[in-house]
């Protein structure tokens, strides 16, 4: 059985797709980056004696859609030709998606995560899963404010429940074009499963 189940998957991709095709408006966070490239901050994961370095699953350059959103403020996007150009746009800004990696980790020991300053300097979201997407799962999600955690320590089992799936999202907030409200979606995500053995 695959450790990310096609629905998983799905659900991820789909949470993605919104945070690209949905930037028409405001972006409240800017980043400066140095250097001709952008920097991809990672995680550094600690199981079992060994060390992983966890890259960015999915990742939009703010800046580049902060250029986006000026270009593109109140201008109503009316023909298909247009909205082709702003999903290219968007769509050139984010990186592809990447793998997540698996950590393998004993029953009794902990997963220790250090986090970037990208991570711990911003408001962030923290999602661990516990069991299967197939079976029984514990979900444990929460919002950590800016400088509120420069590291994570979770058991690789929790009430029978095996660690699963670690997250971590960077939110902003955009405006959604079709309702006028302003809604939070990830324009950075971290994250890694975890196999866990007795």
């Amino acid at each position: 059985m695959p450790l990310f189940p096609p629905k998983f998957l799905a659900i991820a991709t789909a949470v993605m797709v919104v945070a690209v095709l949905g930037i028409a408006a405001t972006i409240g966070l800017h980043v400066r980056f140095e250097g001709d490239a952008p920097h991809r901050s990672t995680v550094s994961v600690y199981a079992s004696g060994q060390t992983t370095v966890v890259e960015p699953l999915a990742y939009c350059d703010l800046a580049a859609l902060g250029e986006i959103d000026r270009k593109y403020r109140g201008v109503e996007i009316s023909t298909p030709a247009q909205n082709a150009e702003l999903q290219a746009a968007q769509s050139a800004a984010c990186d592809p998606t990447g793998t997540p990696p698996i950590i393998n980790a004993n029953a009794g020991d902990t997963v220790q995560m250090s986090l970037p300053k990208e991570i711990s300097g911003a408001p962030f979201n923290f999602l661990a899963l516990y069991g299967s997407l197939n079976g029984t799962f514990d979900v444990v999600e929460i919002n950590h404010s800016p400088g509120e955690r420069r590291s994570l320590s979770l058991p690789t089992v929790d009430d029978q429940l095996p660690l699963s799936v670690v997250e971590f999202k960077l939110p902003m907030g955009v405006i959604n074009p079709e309702t006028g409200q302003e809604q939070f979606v990830p324009h950075a995500v971290w994250s890694f499963g975890v196999a866990v053995s007795e």
